[in-house]
């Protein structure tokens, strides 16, 4: 908050001087009764009282009736710092500048003297804090176009040139004949210096150029050719130019269900079972994928993704029925993890829409491990059987912005392929030959039939970057 300095009329004294003032002659040369002096003195005691209580409007309001009362030097300053404390800082400005303008003669009493001391040397400090503002209207050309400042209207001199403004908070308004009216809201500090540019299109200012004429310009229309007609109104008619696009960048999360497909057709000595199915290896889980890209056209955007699922294990056995007994623990588990990149088609992701996705699966991996623990051979024998290949991904959804957690994406994507090799891994087996699981460790591919994986969920992106 400003606070003046005074060189020779503090607060303190304020009182005695006003005193000392009211025996001394007024500034101005009208006679004032003396009930307007006794009712001066009153009111400007109270006003002076309620300014040291730091109640400035009151303040005011009691040395403004006071001054017009009976004109002195200090009346005139207090008007000055009351308004200041009221952020009213161009309005006591110019009460600052009034006051020190006055000529006094060599008679004059030292309080009138030091009173306009003071109202110099404050208003030398209030000055470079008085902020500006300036409004700019476009195009330069534009008529009958008004700009209000907190309900005023700004006089047209005073657009497109710095305005001295209190500060604080300000609302402008800017409306033009056939134009939607455009508000704006500006916060000035101190010493500040703001700027506000409204534009309208040229069809709202030749709208406005119309009601200005009114019957002179029906006159000129009819005068005017209809092919001029008609290039104004293709100018008039001509939409704005759009920005020009530029990169952006994304980042984002999916979560949903995954659900195999298919088969994986292993051929596996153990139990003469030639061709696996998906179902037989893994079931149904939950699945994350972690996803980056490059918007790189405004419809196209490029992707790099990762996504791992764990499901539980399939139905299919790899043990001899003989090793299988009630004492016997058997266990599944699977889990599957693609790795890829691709592109996205859409409308703005930061609008609602649908997109599509195509992307090539550059490493997929499906493992299944069984756990088999038998208390008189393996205390855990775990047996990992991984089927690895490359695949083709599609699908689509919905983007549907949010001002929380970014874009929304409700999805369903399909991953078709192959698998290419397949890699065991296992636990205690050396220690069970006897009973034929050796045959374990050579299951094969053949790569003649699809498998897929489909995955329903939903996901949210962020957007950086761009226009």
């Amino acid at each position: 908050m400003w606070r003046p300095k005074i060189l020779s009329f503090h607060l303190y004294w304020a009182m005695p001087a006003v005193l000392a003032c009211w025996l001394l002659p007024p500034v101005s040369a009208q006679a004032e009764s003396a009930e307007d002096v006794a009712t001066a003195r009153r009111t400007a005691t109270e006003g002076i009282r309620l300014f040291q209580q730091g109640d400035f409007a009151g303040a005011l309001e009691r040395m403004e009736r006071a001054q017009a009362l009976y004109d002195v030097p200090v009346h005139r300053l207090f008007i000055a710092r009351a308004q200041v404390k009221l952020n009213r800082w161009v309005e006591g400005a110019e009460t600052y500048r009034k006051l020190s303008r006055l000529e006094l003669d060599a008679k004059a009493p030292k309080e009138f003297v030091s009173a306009i001391e003071s109202a110099k040397t404050e208003l030398a400090e209030l000055e470079p804090k008085i902020p500006t503002l300036r409004v700019v209207v476009k195009p330069e050309t534009a008529k009958g176009i008004t700009v209000t400042l907190d309900g005023r209207e700004l006089p047209a001199a005073a657009v497109g040139i710095e305005r001295p403004s209190d500060p604080g908070k300000h609302t402008l308004v800017a409306r033009g004949v056939g134009a939607e009216a455009q508000e704006r809201s500006v916060t000035l500090a101190a010493a500040s210096k703001e700027e506000e540019v409204f534009t309208f299109a040229a069809a709202s200012t030749g709208a406005a150029s119309v009601s200005e004429k009114g019957a002179k310009t029906a006159v000129g229309e009819a005068k005017t050719k209809p092919e001029d007609k008609a290039k104004a109104g293709s100018k008039a008619a001509a939409p704005e130019k759009k920005k020009p696009f530029q990169l952006e960048f994304m980042a984002g999360l999916r979560l949903g269900l995954s659900a195999p497909n298919g088969d994986s057709v292993a051929t596996v000595g153990v139990n003469e079972k030639k061709n696996l199915s998906m179902g037989e290896l893994a079931g149904t889980g939950g699945g994350l994928e972690l996803r980056g890209g490059v918007r790189f056209h405004p419809n196209l955007t490029g992707v790099l993704y990762f996504d791992a699922s764990t499901v539980p294990g399939g139905t299919w056995n790899p043990y001899p029925t003989k090793v299988v007994t009630e004492d016997v623990k058997f266990s599944r588990s699977a889990s599957w993890t693609n790795f890829g990149l691709g592109v996205v088609a859409s409308m703005d992701p930061k609008e609602l829409g649908v997109f599509g996705e195509v992307d090539l699966v550059l490493a997929s991996s499906l493992t299944a491990k069984h756990t088999f623990t038998s208390p008189d051979v393996c205390k855990g024998d775990v047996n990992t059987f991984t089927l690895s290949g490359s695949a083709l991904r599609l699908g689509g959804g919905l983007n549907i912005p949010t001002k929380i957690i970014g874009t929304l994406t409700p999805l369903l994507t399909a991953t078709v392929g192959k698998f290419g090799t397949a890699k065991p891994v296992l636990g205690c087996g050396e220690k069970i030959r006897g009973v034929g699981m050796e045959e374990r460790a050579n299951p094969t591919v053949n790569g003649s039939k699809l498998h897929s994986l489909v995955f329903l969920g939903i996901g949210s992106e962020l957007h950086f970057g761009g226009n």
